[in-house]
């Protein structure tokens, strides 16, 4: 995706590039459309859309086999409830996955820390520290996970619109991704419901979970 359509669209038929793969792509246009969307964000999600739908020979990077990685927890033969990160087949199989390894890392390192749990026990690297006691460190683990927030059932994020007379909405249900839509600023609106009629359905995928799980942390930070 580019921020600049225009420079984008000269890259792409402009120039003296001669190549038989720019060749065989210039062939085969036929036309080009623009849709106003009215943020990047928004952008960003339907892209996504887009190219799952319509599967274009010459885009490559979201066609790569999409790899799930998740935190699990489990009880060692000590006692000690442990965390790992595994590669998964789907992203419903465990608490936690995320779209790439190092997401999931990043993840755990940064619940690791905030919460002064064991390195070595929670799956990091060792940093040479005593264990604690198995009951201490498991209470302390269960009381951090126990406080993470949990995905709402309705969650709007609320974007600029395509012009000045009206303004977006995406919507997300338990944390994924539901649809958009575009609403007029003299529209009669008195409850998130009443977005309902304004609902177009957009469906998620690893990708769009990395985009708006980037954008509430922006939103929070």
């Amino acid at each position: 995706m580019s921020a600049n359509v225009k420079k984008r669209i000269r890259q792409h038929f402009g120039g003296k590039m001669a190549s038989e793969r720019r060749q065989t792509f210039l062939k085969e246009v036929a036309d080009i459309r623009v849709e106003l969307t009215g943020t990047e964000l928004l952008a960003r999600l339907l892209e996504d859309a887009e190219i799952r739908k319509h599967w274009p020979p010459f885009n490559r990077a979201q066609k790569r086999p999409i790899r799930h990685y998740s935190i699990y927890r489990y009880a060692d033969q000590e006692g000690y409830n442990r965390m790992t990160v595994h590669q998964v087949k789907t992203r419903s199989s465990s608490e936690l996955t995320f779209s790439s390894l190092s997401d999931a890392k990043s993840w755990l390192q940064s619940f690791v820390h905030s919460n002064n749990l064991h390195n070595e026990i929670c799956g990091l690297p060792s940093d040479g520290l005593p264990r604690p006691p198995v009951k201490e460190h498991n209470e302390l683990l269960q009381a951090a996970w126990t406080s993470l927030p949990v995905a709402e059932e309705k969650t709007i994020i609320r974007v600029a619109g395509r012009n000045a007379k009206e303004s977006g909405f995406i919507w997300l249900s338990f944390g994924r991704l539901r649809g958009y839509g575009f609403v007029p600023y003299d529209a009669q609106i008195a409850s998130d419901e009443d977005l309902e009629a304004y609902l177009q359905p957009l469906t998620e995928s690893e990708l769009t979970d990395s985009i708006l799980r980037s954008a509430l942390e922006a939103q929070t930070a």
